[in-house]
């Protein structure tokens, strides 16, 4: 039990570098380390939050109400849009719903 299981900041190689795309794969060494978690910075999720509030700006209400559906979001159909709207958008930047 002392060597399972163990978490993601165990071990002495393992780094934490921030940078703008955590879902990029980071860069492959000979030498580096044996892990490397990859973390929003700043930057990166300014750019992620205003990319996610144009898509759904851009998006008329019944494809914002149809994806909220299709995400099993169940939003009634007397919901005002905006509040609607900022559903999608807050389960856009949790990364439980994607937007086509």
């Amino acid at each position: 039990m002392k060597t399972y299981p163990r978490g993601v900041m165990k071990g002495t190689r393992t780094t934490i570098k921030a940078v703008r795309d955590p879902a990029k794969a980071p860069p492959t060494r000979k030498t580096g380390a044996k892990g490397t978690l990859r973390i929003l910075t700043e930057k990166g999720m300014q750019k992620r939050r205003s990319n996610i509030r144009k898509t759904v700006k851009n998006m008329s209400d019944a494809r914002v109400r149809d994806t909220l559906r299709k995400a099993n979001m169940s939003v009634n159909d007397k919901t005002p849009t905006h509040i609607a709207r900022d559903i999608l958008e807050g389960g856009m930047e949790a990364g439980m719903i994607v937007a086509p």
